[in-house]
């Protein structure tokens, strides 16, 4: 089963990591996307519809990633 995932994190270095251990150690995960802010994760997650979300916490200026979760009122994927 593909698991449909996205990257939150403003860090680029770390989502540049995340994304090569995601494709070296778990190929059925298909990464969907990226976004580097809240206000482009919000849309991301509207178009990609995700199973899965890597979250980073702190996400300046626009905030937490706390804050985003509580801008989604269904949340249907995994943190």
């Amino acid at each position: 089963m593909k698991i449909r995932a996205v990257i939150i994190d403003d860090e680029i270095s770390a989502v540049n990591s995340l994304r090569g251990m995601l494709e070296e150690y778990f190929p059925d995960v298909i990464l969907a996307g990226q976004a580097v802010s809240i206000p482009q994760a919000l849309t991301l997650l509207e178009q990609q519809k995700p199973d899965l979300i890597f979250l980073d916490i702190q996400i300046p200026p626009w905030g937490t990633g706390f804050d985003l979760l509580r801008k989604i009122p269904r949340r249907d994927f995994g943190v």
